[in-house]
């Protein structure tokens, strides 16, 4: 997986699951789906205040996203903090103004 380096994974093991000897194989089999970060620079409280409604706006907004994560909110939360910000996307609701508060 590019991206993901293996102190990434310590930090992951560390995180979520100190007892597993493959925490990239638990992170692609059941940590994705969880919306749990395999980076060291998670912010655990970010992602928790991106609501469910702002994820699925953020999904909608961008149909690659759309695309490769069907409307899971998770997906959304755990793409948006490790990369829709840094790549400048937008998570805000059609037909609304302002952006969603993080």
């Amino acid at each position: 997986m590019i991206g993901i380096s293996a102190a990434d994974m310590e930090c992951y093991k560390k995180r979520y699951v100190p007892w597993s000897t493959n925490p990239r194989e638990h992170w692609l089999q059941d940590g994705w789906s969880k919306g749990w970060s395999p980076t060291c620079a998670y912010d655990k409280h970010k992602h928790e205040l991106i609501n469910d409604e702002y994820a699925l706006c953020y999904l909608y907004r961008y149909p690659d996203l759309l695309k490769v994560f069907g409307d899971n909110v998770h997906y959304a939360k755990w793409h948006w903090n490790g990369a829709g910000i840094h790549e400048g996307r937008k998570m805000l609701c059609n037909g609304k103004d302002e952006e969603a508060k993080c």
